[in-house]
């Protein structure tokens, strides 16, 4: 089997999304994947085929006042037709491996939206669709900042999981937490040293594996 290039597999979802034969389009992103606390959030998001908005890009690439703005603003009351967030905590990504467990979201999150609009096409980042997601469904590398619905979901998904880590900040002060939101960081590291492995963090982890059995 001929495997597809990045950019080949970018154009054959573009030019697919371009012939508009479907009326919505269903984003789906992932957020918290590489962290090592907290969970692991998907979000799924429905907008009408077409739709575009300058602002609304990968939101990596989006300072946080602004991502939560564009939620609050933009995105949430006007634009997107139908969202479905859906998590995976620590413990369950340590019971079943990050991989599943973001797969498994993908096709929770994306089973929802097409409940409500059963005629959308379902686009997610990555280069490999997982197992259970709908025939008509187009995975692309770099897709969050491509196909403006996939962005619509990074957005909302980061906003959602940063609130849920702000909070969890509070519960366990020290780890630098409201800054780094569970990824990992020199600070993060050093706190871990330093005051050991909360209730948060993924014991499945390496780094924090070997704190535990210090």
């Amino acid at each position: 089997m001929v495997r597809l290039t990045s950019e080949q597999l970018q154009e054959r979802g573009l030019a697919y999304l371009a012939r508009g034969d479907h009326r919505q389009v269903i984003g789906v992103d992932e957020v918290g994947y590489g962290a090592w606390a907290g969970p692991v959030v998907v979000c799924a998001a429905v907008v009408d085929h077409g739709w575009v908005d300058s602002r609304v890009k990968d939101s990596k690439l989006l300072a946080p006042a602004d991502r939560r703005a564009l939620v609050r603003d933009v995105l949430i009351p006007p634009v997107v037709r139908h969202y479905c967030i859906a998590e995976y905590s620590n413990v369950k990504i340590d019971q079943m491996g990050v991989a599943k467990a973001r797969d498994e979201l993908v096709v929770k999150a994306a089973r929802d939206c097409l409940m409500a609009f059963p005629d959308a096409v379902v686009v997610m980042d990555g280069n490999q669709t997982p197992t259970g997601l709908p025939a008509v469904a187009i995975c692309m590398p770099k897709a969050d900042n491509l196909v403006p619905a996939v962005s619509a979901a990074s957005i909302i998904a980061k906003v959602y999981r940063d609130n849920l880590m702000y909070g969890l900040a509070k519960q366990y002060p020290g780890y630098g937490i409201e800054a780094h939101v569970g990824y990992g960081t020199a600070r993060h590291q050093e706190a871990l040293e330093r005051l050991g492995v909360t209730p948060i963090h993924r014991r499945s982890y390496q780094n924090i594996k070997k704190i535990l059995q210090k």
